[in-house]
């Protein structure tokens, strides 16, 4: 229940954007059905809404309205790492490459001669500096 005069903070669901407005009236009505209370609020350009028919989230401080801001944007980040983390797989290699021990490295007429595991042979130009 709120108190007639008290500013309450609204964060719309749909734009996520704050809103004070100030309660101007409540009214009880009492039927068979049992007792219901609507709270009249008007915001700052004097536009009148039923607080209950407001889709969104009432808050009594500004304080509170940041924190659940914060709360919803940390777990919306928190989501939006997961999925990237998730399509990152995509770049990581499915398997380890073997890099090959076994070389053998001869000299041949001033080049380097490399035969890989498989036999293959291959002549490498190697500058003096870097022998």
């Amino acid at each position: 229940m709120y108190k007639i005069g008290q500013v309450l903070w609204l964060v719309m669901t749909s734009t996520k954007s704050v809103t004070p407005v100030q309660v101007i009236s409540k009214v009880t009505q009492e039927n068979l059905d049992g007792v219901s209370v609507q709270h009249i609020v008007h915001d700052t350009s004097n536009t009148k809404h039923c607080i209950e028919k407001i889709k969104g989230h009432v808050f009594e401080s500004p304080e509170e309205a940041e924190s659940h801001l914060l709360l919803t944007a940390s777990e919306l980040i928190t989501q939006l790492i997961a999925l990237a983390r998730e399509s990152a797989k995509a770049f990581q290699p499915k398997s380890d490459v073997e890099q090959p021990s076994n070389l053998k490295i001869t000299e041949q007429d001033d080049r380097m001669v490399v035969e890989l595991p498989d036999g293959t042979k291959a002549r490498v130009n190697i500058p003096e500096a870097l022998r």
